[in-house]
């Protein structure tokens, strides 16, 4: 079982979901050989300020061809790291080829600090206690700082950071050339970095981890807040639609008349009021029931709706009656406008069962006056209603 395997079944934040959490070491993976590759790429393009300068203190030690061999040696290995590492950075989920490349990474590596680590076994080096001493110093360092860079994969460090120090336990051991105590601090310099390599990872890993976990949250919060933008929303219309008509209920009605009222109070623009009601409803319920009369009032709302602007409303009083609102119109456009959507009415045939009916509808009109009430407006209009009906029905009055 893989490290982010186990964390992922060991966090207490996530222990209850584990099934769910298995879709993450993929992208998990993948972050850490970016991170990998970012900081390979990162130490292989400043590694030689390290040993530029111990080359650049040895050049009066170590015979010039030998040290242009060494400097040049450790510079074609890091140059090969900054292209593995570049091909790490832009890994993918379906990367081909991954694991012959991490492991050339790895050998690269080996490669690097043994070619490191050789600075104690260049001619002359070994026999100045201080200047070994000095460039062991460096050797140290650079095992300290590979911590930072190579965490995220510890066979990689463990390849680097062992390559370093082994020339020194091989001159200590084989050559006799490099004193113990030189050769049992480099390994017990290598053990403490591994414990501390493996720690740094597994915090590193924790952060992805954790980044990884808070994205998706992230995300689902966001999807979850869009779909209660939308259920409300939703809410809104349905408690504003009559759901029969499709026109503005009521209430709904009424918010659009005061906001029309407020606005032509700021403007002095006039707007106005059309009551409708259809004529002989009742018996249409009683002669055809009531699959018929709802019939007849979608289509009376469909023709009324069709009649109308994008700035106008369309609105179910109660029943069988009707109100529009017409906005920035004059009172002998508002009837005009009403005597259209009468006659359109009237011409409009609604098939029931049993065959077709015509239906026609009295009309009101009455236009807001600055200083008015929307009381007094619309029982303006409603008495308007009345004189249609008692004029016969089946027209306009204003």
């Amino acid at each position: 079982m893989s490290y982010v395997q186990r964390l992922l079944r060991t966090d207490p934040l996530t222990t209850e979901k584990t099934a769910d959490l298995d879709h993450y070491l993929p992208a998990i993976a993948r972050d850490l050989d970016r991170v990998l590759g970012r900081r390979m790429l990162m130490a292989a393009s400043t590694s030689f300020l390290g040993y530029g300068l111990q080359a650049w203190l040895l050049r009066d030690v170590v015979p010039g061809p030998i040290l242009l061999a060494w400097v040049l040696t450790l510079a074609a290995i890091e140059s090969l790291n900054g292209t593995m590492a570049w091909r790490l950075q832009r890994r993918t989920i379906r990367t081909p080829g991954l694991a012959p490349l991490k492991l050339a990474v790895r050998c690269n590596l080996l490669l690097l600090g043994s070619a490191w680590g050789t600075v104690l076994l260049l001619p002359h080096v070994a026999a100045d206690p201080v200047t070994m001493l000095l460039h062991g110093m460096g050797l140290a360092l650079a095992m300290v700082l590979g911590i930072y860079n190579l965490s995220t994969d510890r066979w990689s460090y463990a390849a680097l950071s062992g390559g370093l120090v082994l020339p020194g336990v091989l001159g200590w051991l084989c050559l006799d050339s490099i004193p113990r105590e030189i050769g049992v601090c480099g390994l017990t310099l290598f053990l403490l970095c591994q414990f501390y390599a493996a720690t740094t990872g597994r915090l590193v890993r924790s952060i992805l981890l954790s980044n990884r976990i808070s994205k998706d949250v992230a995300r689902q919060l966001a999807d979850s807040n869009h779909r209660l933008e939308q259920l409300s929303h939703q809410l809104k219309l349905a408690a504003s639609i009559d759901p029969l008509t499709a026109c503005l209920n009521r209430r709904a009605m009424m918010r659009e008349l005061e906001r029309e009222a407020a606005r032509v109070r700021r403007n002095a623009t006039p707007f106005c009021v059309v009551f409708l009601d259809l004529d002989h409803f009742k018996a249409v319920n009683d002669q055809h029931g009531h699959a018929a009369g709802d019939a007849v009032l979608k289509v009376a709302a469909e023709v009324f709706k069709g009649q109308l602007r994008a700035t106008d409303m369309a609105g179910r009083w109660g029943g069988e009656e009707f109100v529009l609102m017409l906005a920035a119109t004059s009172l002998s456009a508002a009837v005009a406008k009403a005597e259209g959507i009468r006659v359109a009415l009237a011409d409009t045939p609604i098939p029931v069962e049993g065959g077709l009916l015509r239906i026609t509808t009295s009309v009101g009109v009455a236009a807001f006056r600055p200083g008015q009430t929307l009381e007094a407006l619309i029982a303006q209009a409603d008495a308007r209603l009345y004189d249609a009906k008692a004029a016969g029905r089946n027209c306009v009055r204003s």
